[in-house]
């Protein structure tokens, strides 16, 4: 699926037995030769919702519900994009808001991961060293969530009771 989703190379479809119409209100039309149809409304039914269908035009809308099932599926949005580029007249007549948008829904799972830790600020660099060294070795590297080599500050994960900040709070103190 991965390969045909992109379709053929804008060379191959010169012959344009689909054409594919993008608007800026996220709606698509599709006119097709009628041996293409059946493949053509199959891999527009991935990425968008079909509202109708004629034996030489199929019409639907690319709506955020669809975008997104259809990379859960395992489509990628550049395969998505390729497959219009290929299907269009002129690539420059693809309207950028709607690109964008497409990449911006699949996005939207991805955008802020919430975790439990604590921002500890560290007095010196020895000391920060130390500390990222010690937490490193004892709790593995999953256990530093963010650091700032700069200010000698690391957002460090809440398990085990707080002992990552127990821990770093232990070396201060023996410093």
């Amino acid at each position: 699926l991965g390969v045909s989703i992109g379709g053929a190379s804008p060379e191959a479809s010169a012959d344009k037995a689909t054409r594919i119409i993008l608007q800026t209100n996220f709606q698509i039309m599709a006119y097709t030769q009628p041996e293409a149809s059946t493949l053509v409304v199959g891999m527009l039914s991935l990425f968008a919702t079909l509202r109708c269908r004629l034996p030489n035009l199929v019409v639907g809308d690319l709506t955020r519900s669809s975008v997104k099932a259809c990379v859960e599926r395992g489509i990628r949005v550049d395969q998505i994009k390729h497959f219009l580029r290929t299907h269009v007249d002129d690539p420059a007549t693809l309207p950028s808001n709607v690109l964008d948008q497409i990449s911006l829904w699949a996005g939207e799972d991805h955008r802020l991961l919430s975790r439990a830790g604590s921002l500890l600020t560290l007095p010196s660099a020895p000391v920060y060293d130390l500390a990222r060294t010690s937490l490193l070795d004892r709790f593995g590297p999953d256990v530093i969530h963010w650091r700032d080599d700069a200010r000698f500050r690391l957002f460090v994960d809440d398990r085990d009771d707080h002992a990552p900040e127990a821990l770093v709070r232990g070396l201060m103190r023996a410093r």
